[in-house]
């Protein structure tokens, strides 16, 4: 007997005239359904977006500037997280990057908050934001999701892939000799 529910999923079918591959096959799609649901430790990350987010260019692929996911943030409430290890930020959830890294320095790990980098990089720099007109520091969006947190109300958030010094368009920057 299927879980409760199973037969609503999109990818499960049943064939007419079931044989005996087609039935293992079912079995090891439900299994590696379930498997990996039983292992996801926080809400599902999703390739769809708030409509909100939407209207303001928040969605799959997109590429934003830095600045206007930080103006983003604060006005829809909801936390951006810039990734610098593409590989982790496709194939790992928040909540599991929180957990694995959350003994590690906030500036140590492998993704930062898009206020917390911001503030770090005019801290260092004053001229960073300046800057950002001249070289504009454009963020692909990857995933929307929720985090669940005791006694706490969720968690929303967008994850971003920042480029790596050679994705940047240099054109028209001057070059030292």
């Amino acid at each position: 007997m299927l879980p409760a529910g199973i037969r609503d999923e999109p990818w499960f079918y049943c064939r007419s005239r079931p044989n005996a591959i087609s039935v293992v096959h079912e079995l090891f799609v439900v299994y590696a359904h379930f498997h990996t649901m039983a292992n996801r430790t926080d809400a599902k990350e999703e390739a769809s977006f708030p409509l909100e987010l939407q209207q303001s260019g928040i969605v799959l692929g997109a590429s934003v500037d830095i600045r206007d996911l930080q103006m983003i943030q604060d006005r829809f409430n909801i936390t951006v997280f810039l990734y610098f290890e593409e590989n982790l930020a496709r194939e790992s959830t928040l909540g599991d990057d929180l957990r694995t890294y959350g003994d590690i320095p906030e500036f140590e790990r492998p993704f930062i908050r898009v206020d917390v980098f911001l503030e770090y990089a005019t801290g260092s720099d004053p001229a960073f934001l300046d800057r950002l007109n001249e070289l504009p520091l454009e963020i692909e969006i990857i995933a929307y999701g929720e985090l669940q947190q005791e006694n706490e109300n969720p968690l929303r958030y967008v994850k971003g892939i920042m480029p790596f010094l050679d994705e940047l368009i240099m054109d028209d920057v001057p070059t030292a000799y």
